[in-house]
C-alpha cells in the first residue's frame, strides 16, 4: 500500500511540479548479505531542455547510492530497492515497507536546474532496513550527497562536489577534468577519487587508521608531502581545494587516462595490525596528525602540561 503524502502529490510524469513520490517495495537479507529485492522499482523524470546547467542532490537515510551520468540520455532515470532484514516479522515489517519513502524532483530556473531526491523512513535509526538507489541522469554538473548505510559511487560526475559518507566507501571516477572544490568526508570507510588528466587541485588527505597515497601517472602534481596517513599536493596549476577525510579507512587518488576505467568490486581494506598501536596510548592522538587537528588539541587539553612537553 503506497503511503500518501498529504501535503504534496506528484505523479510519475507530472510536468508541472517536474516530480514524483513513489514507494519501493522490499526483500529479505539473508546469510548476513543483501539479497535481490522482491521488486525493483524504475521511474523517470523529464529534464527541462533548456537547462545547461545539471545538478543532483541525494539524501538517503540507509543504504547505497550509485550515480551515474550518461550522454545519450535525455531524461532522469531513478531504481530504488527497499530491503528488510529477514528477522524482522509483521506487523512491523509492512509498517516499515509502508512508511518508508522516496521523493524526486527537478527544479529549474533561468537555465539552472537541480535534480533532488529524498529518501525517509521514520524507523531510519533502526538501521534494519536499506534504501539502495541508481540514478541516471544525462549530465553532472555539480554534486551534493548525503548517506549512510553503504556505498557511494559517482561517475562521470563534474563540477563543484560533496560527499558526506557513513557506514560504506566513496567512489569518484569520472572522465571529466575536476577543476572546482571537492569534499569527500566519510566515516568507516574508504575513500577513491579518480580524474583524468587537467584537473586540478590542491589535494589534503587525512585519515586515522588507515593509508593515503596518490598516484600520478601524467606527472600533473608537485609540491608533495606525505606520510602514511596524511598527504597533500598540488595538482596542475590550479587552487580549488579537494579535501578527503575518513577516521578509519585508505584515501587513494589516481590522476590517469581512463580513470572511469578503474574499478573495483570489494571496497572494504583488511585490518592492517600497524593501526592496533598505541590505541589506548597518548601517542594513538599525535600520530601523523597536524598540530593544529582537533583530535591533537583535544588530547593536549586533556593531558598534564609537563607530559605534553616531555
Amino acid at each position: 500500500m503506497v503511503r500518501k503524502d498529504e501535503a504534496t502529490r506528484f505523479a510519475p510524469r507530472d510536468l508541472g511540479a517536474w516530480g514524483l513520490r513513489l514507494l519501493a517495495l522490499g526483500a529479505l537479507l539473508l546469510g548476513g548479505c543483501r539479497a535481490p529485492s522482491a521488486r525493483t522499482e524504475s521511474f523517470h523524470l523529464d529534464v527541462p531542455p533548456e537547462a545547461t546547467v545539471f545538478a543532483v542532490d541525494i539524501r538517503n537515510f540507509n543504504g547505497s547510492v550509485e550515480l551515474r551520468a550518461n550522454s545519450r540520455r535525455e531524461d532522469v532515470r531513478i531504481e530504488s530497492r527497499l530491503i528488510v532484514d529477514g528477522k524482522i516479522k509483521d506487523p512491523l515489517r509492512q509498517a516499515l515497507v509502508d512508511d518508508v519513502a522516496l521523493h524526486a524532483a527537478v527544479e529549474e530556473e533561468d537555465g539552472r536546474a537541480v535534480l533532488r531526491i529524498a529518501a525517509d523512513s521514520p524507523r531510519a535509526e533502526r538501521q534494519d532496513h536499506f534504501l539502495d538507489l541508481y540514478v541516471e541522469v544525462p549530465r553532472i554538473d555539480g554534486v551534493m550527497i548525503e548517506n549512510r548505510g553503504g556505498d557511494v559511487v559517482v561517475v562521470n560526475g563534474s563540477g563543484s562536489t560533496r560527499v558526506n559518507n557513513i557506514g560504506g566507501a566513496i567512489e569518484i571516477r569520472t572522465s571529466r577534468p575536476m577543476t572546482e572544490p571537492v569534499t569527500l568526508t566519510n566515516v568507516d570507510g574508504n575513500i577513491y577519487y579518480q580524474v583524468p588528466p587537467g584537473s586540478t587541485g590542491l589535494l589534503d588527505l587525512e585519515t586515522l587508521e588507515g593509508e593515503c597515497a596518490v598516484k600520478d601517472l601524467v606527472g600533473d602534481t608537485s609540491q608533495t608531502y606525505g606520510t602514511r596517513k596524511v598527504q597533500s599536493s598540488k595538482v596542475g596549476s590550479g587552487d580549488n581545494p579537494v579535501v578527503c577525510r575518513t577516521n578509519r579507512g585508505d584515501i587513494r587518488v589516481w590522476i590517469r587516462e581512463d580513470p572511469v576505467a578503474l574499478t573495483r568490486v570489494w571496497k572494504k581494506t583488511p585490518p592492517d595490525f600497524r593501526d592496533q598501536l598505541f590505541l589506548k596510548g597518548s601517542r594513538r592522538y599525535t600520530r601523523n596528525l597536524p598540530e593544529d587537528h582537533p583530535e591533537v588539541q583535544a588530547r593536549r587539553r586533556m593531558e598534564p602540561e609537563d607530559s605534553v612537553h616531555h
